[in-house]
């Protein structure tokens, strides 16, 4: 399943690579499909949380965003959401995707915090690249432990479709402070921001794009821009065994 959840992962950006860099997530507005889709109040974040109208039929009303991606607009957090939705649609097929919706109380559109197949089951963050990642159980900041690991062995324990959040310390506009992407393999993450049809990045690579999209540095080279990139979350959608080996409080 991890081989055919990265190719639909990869199919889904694919169909997304030409939609504009918006943020849904703004205050200028949202842009959705309207027809298939309806507005449930704002998160936190300001964005619009968006449901399917038809709740016993989720699988079209995502499988269509990928037939007229014209419609939407999505910041990097959503966009790491639908592509997730996306390949695990294809992954299952229209009636176990739809059936484990209706399970597990609908599916939604929201900044970072998803539902269903994107939901948070790992949660780590640190605050600066010089602090170790810490653990938050459930996603609790009151119950927040401190790992023992880096946050790359984190990020390469990580399972496939994982969120990486790379911050960017030289960003010109907080809209560029934060990229979030999707792991699809080791050394491979999918980016909402990509340029000239590319959206799929080895990590060096992702590592310079941010820092010259960012921080408007064209000619950065990797070393310079791993001066400044660094993971500041990981969230991990599966439920696997936490791989982190030490805890304190």
């Amino acid at each position: 399943m991890p081989n055919d959840l990265a190719h639909y992962l990869r199919e889904g950006a694919e169909k997304l690579k030409d939609i504009g860099l918006q943020f849904a997530s703004s205050s200028r507005g949202d842009k959705f499909d309207t027809d298939l889709w309806k507005a449930l109040g704002r998160s936190r974040w300001g964005g619009k949380i968006l449901v399917p109208k038809n709740a016993a039929n989720a699988a079209k009303a995502v499988a269509e965003i990928f037939n007229q991606p014209g419609k939407w607009q999505f910041d990097c957090s959503q966009f790491v959401q639908v592509v997730n939705y996306y390949a695990w649609l294809k992954v299952l097929g229209d009636g176990d995707f739809n059936a484990n919706v209706i399970a597990s109380g609908g599916i939604k559109i929201q900044p970072f915090i998803g539902s269903i197949v994107t939901t948070r089951k790992h949660y780590y963050r640190r605050e600066s690249r010089k602090e170790w990642m810490r653990y938050r159980p459930d996603g609790d900041k009151s119950r927040e432990q401190q790992t023992c690991m880096t946050a790359w062995d984190i990020v390469d324990a990580a399972p496939i479709g994982s969120r990486v959040n790379f911050t960017n310390d030289k960003a010109q506009h907080p809209s560029w402070r934060y990229e979030n992407t999707i792991k699809v393999s080791g050394n491979e993450f999918i980016a909402h921001h990509g340029r000239g049809g590319k959206n799929v990045f080895k990590v060096n690579e992702l590592i310079t794009f941010i820092c010259r999209l960012g921080a408007g540095r064209p000619s950065a080279d990797f070393d310079e821009a791993n001066k400044h990139i660094w993971i500041k979350e990981v969230e991990y959608h599966v439920d696997v065994p936490t791989p982190v080996t030490c805890l304190s409080r």
